[in-house]
């Protein structure tokens, strides 16, 4: 049980910080885009002030 558990805890490691990195790049990818998009479409779109206040 020790010998299979400290492996898998071993490798849980880099796969957890790998995957934190992959979701942080792939959320800013997709806010820098969006942002970039709502300008280009739309200025004055309705998400800009509410996110303003929020």
């Amino acid at each position: 049980m020790i010998s299979l558990s400290l492996p898998a805890f071993m490798m849980g490691g880099p796969v957890r910080i790998g995957l934190g990195i992959l979701l942080i790049a792939v959320g800013i990818r997709s806010l820098v885009k969006h942002h970039l998009n709502g300008w280009k479409v739309d200025p004055t779109a309705s998400h800009a002030p509410q996110l303003r206040e929020g």
